[in-house]
């Protein structure tokens, strides 16, 4: 667990901020587990990975696989504000220039020995970053940026209406908020940081997996949630209209509760909210609503209360149906969906101990 201490002067100045080179790293720490990754990043990844071969970007997945996943913190610097990806990584090349020798030779090395000269190094990174950014990310970044713009803006709405307090309750499982303490319970290492300068939330599609806590020299932090949204990547990559109903004859979930109910319950592979599912699914709200409705009464999902949010939650029934009616269970390990389904916090930030399986 790591405790952040924040003064006051740093809760004043608290900002969200979108950053297309933290997404990067979270993406790439999904895809280091490759076909574990649960819906909706499967078929992204397997498509990413196809995208990124024979191409710089494949030695950087290879690179951040060796790590198990593991980006190191000074990869990541804390965003001042939005910026473009190629801004991103002067800023992060710049930074890691001033770095003494021994530690950027650390970083370097840490996925093990390296021929490559600091120099060479240096001029690997930005490479490597940009390719695979182009390759894996910049083909879906307006749907990805939009939905992350999209939840600033509710977030925002929530400091405003409702205060730090209740508003950082509703964040994320991972962030709790015991005034003046932000806990990140699922993030390693284990330390405590005082966060002095200002606070910064990061909001990402990918962050299902980790939560980063960065530190700044000035004394800024910098810690991710998970952004609503996610689900828009399980659609991207959907045939045409007219293939729909060929497609739905292998449709077994589909055919037994209907496509409607299918798509929420595919949509809880993280437990959500109605409004999260309808902007996720692209159904209205009280359509979401109806079918969660019956799923509460059949006892597939329970509904729990998280600060002012209604959250939404698959019981076993649901796991159940989704591990053996759907067609997408078939490309992922059995052990890995439910997992993914019951979206256990200690599985979220759980990569040494999954390395170690």
């Amino acid at each position: 667990m790591i405790h952040v201490e924040v003064s006051n002067e740093a809760l004043g100045d608290l900002r969200i901020v979108v950053s297309p080179i933290w997404e990067a790293f979270a993406s790439l720490s999904m895809l280091a587990w490759g076909r574990v990754s649960p819906w909706p990043y499967s078929e992204w990844g397997r498509k990413a990975e196809r995208a990124v071969q024979r191409r710089p970007g494949a030695e950087l997945v290879a690179w951040i696989r060796r790590l198990h996943g593991v980006v190191p913190n000074v990869l990541t610097p804390v965003p001042e504000g939005e910026q473009s990806i190629e801004d991103e990584v002067k800023t992060l090349v710049d930074q890691l220039t001033e770095l003494p020798d021994a530690h950027l030779r650390a970083v370097m090395t840490a996925a093990g020995p390296t021929t490559l000269h600091p120099e060479a190094w240096l001029r690997w990174l930005p490479t490597a970053i940009l390719d695979y950014w182009e390759a894996a990310l910049a083909p879906y970044w307006d749907t990805v940026g939009t939905a992350l713009r999209a939840d600033v803006l509710t977030r925002a709405h929530m400091l405003a209406s409702e205060g730090v307090t209740n508003a950082l309750a509703g964040f994320d499982r991972r962030i709790r908020w015991n005034a003046p303490v932000l806990e990140l319970p699922t993030a390693v290492p284990s330390c405590r940081l005082r966060c002095a300068d200002r606070l910064v939330l990061v909001p990402q599609i990918f962050g299902r997996r980790t939560t980063r806590c960065v530190l700044s020299r000035s004394g800024s932090v910098a810690v991710t949630y998970q952004a609503q949204g996610a689900g828009a990547l399980g659609t991207l990559h959907s045939a045409p209209r007219q293939a729909t109903s060929a497609r739905s004859h292998h449709d077994r979930l589909g055919l037994m509760v209907g496509r409607g109910k299918a798509a929420v319950l595919r949509g809880l592979a993280q437990p959500t909210t109605t409004s999260e599912l309808a902007q996720a699914l692209g159904m209205s709200p009280s359509t979401i609503s109806e079918h969660l409705s019956t799923m509460v009464a059949a006892d597939v999902v329970r509904k729990q209360r998280s600060g002012a949010r209604v959250i939404y939650v698959l019981q076993g029934a649901g796991v159940a149906l989704l591990r053996y009616l759907d067609a997408e269970s078939k490309a992922r390990p059995p052990i890995s969906l439910p997992r993914a389904i019951d979206a256990d916090p200690n599985f979220i930030d759980s990569n040494r101990s999954q390395a170690a399986e």
